[in-house]
């Protein structure tokens, strides 16, 4: 066969890989997404990186009268979502970095964080506090912050949300 032909068969081959421990790490959280989302009443996503954005692979939705704007399948900007800043915090300074050329950091919200330096900030804050959070960032009024967790890939979870002020923790 030729080149294309074959590189076309290497990207399928890992997308279908990639396809799979997804679909490994949705069934092997569900149970504990349920739990929270239970706990908290609030939406729970997991989310795995995936090159430079982090690909939402499970969501549990919850009991309350809103929903969120999200999907199984949806990318996010790293820098534009605690579930990102939790998967950047994982990551060395230079990476980050790196990350933040290649992607541009395109602002969505005046709450966007859209220059390397306070990027770099407030991965470290987000280090140094053990979650990440976003204010406004995606939407007004909504607060978010997620723990990352360390396994066969990094992975996240909404494990405390800042809503109006009042703390929800698990």
């Amino acid at each position: 066969m030729g080149g294309a032909v074959d590189k076309a068969f290497d990207v399928m081959e890992a997308l279908v890989e990639h396809s799979r421990l997804a679909d490994i790490a949705a069934a092997t959280a569900l149970p504990h997404l349920e739990d929270l989302q239970r706990r908290t009443g609030r939406t729970v996503h997991l989310a795995l990186l995936s090159g430079d954005e982090a690909v939402y692979v499970a969501k549990v939705e919850g009991d309350k009268p809103y929903r969120l704007a999200s999907r199984v399948g949806m990318s996010l900007h790293l820098h534009r979502t605690s579930i990102g800043k939790a998967m950047l915090a994982a990551m060395g300074d230079d990476e980050v970095a790196g990350i933040a050329g290649r992607t541009g950091l395109a602002g969505r919200s005046p709450g966007t964080i859209t220059e390397v330096g306070p990027l770099l900030a407030e991965v470290a804050a987000t280090r140094a506090r053990g979650w990440a959070e976003d204010h406004e960032v995606r939407a007004r009024a909504r607060r978010a912050a997620v723990v990352g967790l360390l396994g066969m890939e990094l992975v996240t979870g909404e494990a405390l949300i800042l809503d109006g002020g009042k703390h929800i923790t698990y």
